[in-house]
């Protein structure tokens, strides 16, 4: 396991590169900062050396796992805070990511990216897979439908890339900026695969309200919607 602390300044910056890795933590008082002019990654997975996507462990199947209880800050114009690039992983993400710009909170798969003009290919793998587990944290930020801090929907899924979605509990948190009484689409999928939905929606804020705006559509085109609604 691996805990996460701070990051160097740099036009490409990753918090931990974690390459072959059985468990990755950034535990509860852990912090991540991943400072860049440009691409930024608060965690990076890879499968590495690892021999195989998947490990038996006992009866049941078992993955390299990407933990995140404690707290991440993304100041770069693209990347995301967890970034899975090759192999299979769990991942829980109870914590915290702050992302700005068009930073993403998690992405799996192929990421692409523009540099001078130039479309770029930064996470060239051959299968990445995904699956959420238990609670899975989003903080919303940014007016879906402005220009200036508009908001991107901060799941990404690319090219080779596969998503499970498995039942997980998304805990939808409302930003600073939020933009009330407006959907925000949850992901965006260029070319990857999802599958499965999420179980359940939950607030950690009482005095908002937030709600599917589809309760059909709680996978690969769900929408929530947060309205204020102070208490007491």
């Amino acid at each position: 396991s691996t805990n996460g602390t701070d990051l160097w300044d740099a036009a490409e910056a990753i918090g931990i590169c974690a390459v072959g890795a059985a468990t990755v933590i950034n535990s509860e008082t852990g912090v991540i900062s991943a400072n860049s002019d440009y691409l930024g990654f608060g965690i990076y997975a890879d499968e590495g050396v690892l021999p195989k996507l998947s490990i038996q462990k006992s009866d049941e199947e078992w993955h390299p796992s990407v933990v995140n209880t404690g707290t991440i800050y993304m100041d770069a114009q693209t990347g995301a805070g967890i970034a899975i690039g090759s192999g299979v992983w769990d991942v829980y993400n109870p914590g915290f990511i702050y992302t700005s710009n068009d930073v993403r909170t998690f992405s799996v798969g192929d990421v692409w990216y523009y540099e001078n003009g130039s479309e770029i290919n930064f996470l060239n793998r051959n299968g990445a897979y995904a699956r959420l587990v238990d609670d899975f944290r989003i903080i919303f930020n940014g007016d879906p439908e402005g220009e200036d801090g508009a908001y991107v929907p901060q799941i990404l899924v690319g090219l080779n890339g596969h998503l499970d979605l498995n039942d997980a509990t998304l805990v939808a948190q409302a930003g600073k900026n939020i933009a009330w009484n407006t959907p925000y689409r949850v992901i965006e999928n260029q070319d990857g695969y999802i599958g499965g939905e999420f179980a359940a929606l939950d607030n950690p804020n009482p005095n908002i309200n937030v709600s599917w705006v589809d309760s059909d559509e709680t996978g690969t085109d769900a929408e929530v919607v947060f309205s204020y609604d102070p208490q007491g």
